[in-house]
């Protein structure tokens, strides 16, 4: 049985994951590239995964629903499905995968930082092993992102280097 700590943590993360669930499904179907739009697909189902993962440890397994794509607005404009598909494009691939890379980042914090106050074991094992599953689904992201051009990291300036390697030794504790 939670406490009601891990109640309260377990009905957002539920509550959250199943909302990123549809997202991703609104979001994929925006995707013009296939390897963006597999990667947001594979998410998708990651998400859904996690989600009876946790509703596990309030012993429901599947029956709290909320998963499947609902009709929506996003960005002030209608999202109608048709077959499955959305009606126009809304979203460029590039927003889509800063989006998603995000997401992941704040799904990662929020499932440490509820594992780090998980009683059971087995709850926070789990919460553990999805915050490193959105890592790694960041780090998917990420790399995507970088390969396109739309992620880039200048290389510090040397003097930059030096500046801060000098300040650090000034703020060291001297032994």
């Amino acid at each position: 049985m939670p406490t009601q700590r891990e109640l309260t943590e377990l009905s957002e993360m539920i509550r959250e994951q199943q909302d990123a669930a549809r997202k991703l499904t609104i979001l994929s179907d925006q995707c013009q590239d296939s390897r963006l739009r597999s990667m947001i697909d594979s998410h998708s189902n990651r998400f859904r995964n996690n989600v009876r993962k946790l509703e596990g440890h309030l012993g429901v397994h599947g029956r709290l629903g909320g998963t499947d794509v609902e009709v929506g607005t996003i960005g002030g404009q209608v999202a109608r499905e048709f077959g499955g598909r959305t009606a126009e494009r809304i979203f460029s691939d590039r927003d889509i995968a800063s989006d998603c890379l995000k997401d992941c980042k704040y799904f990662a914090t929020r499932a440490t930082m509820a594992a780090g106050e998980a009683s059971n074991p087995n709850l926070r094992n789990d919460l553990l092993s999805q915050a490193s599953e959105h890592l790694g689904m960041a780090y998917e992201l990420y790399k995507f992102m970088e390969d396109k051009g739309w992620y880039k990291h200048p290389a510090a300036r040397p003097e930059d280097v030096s500046s801060v390697t000098q300040w650090l030794q000034g703020t060291a504790p001297r032994a």
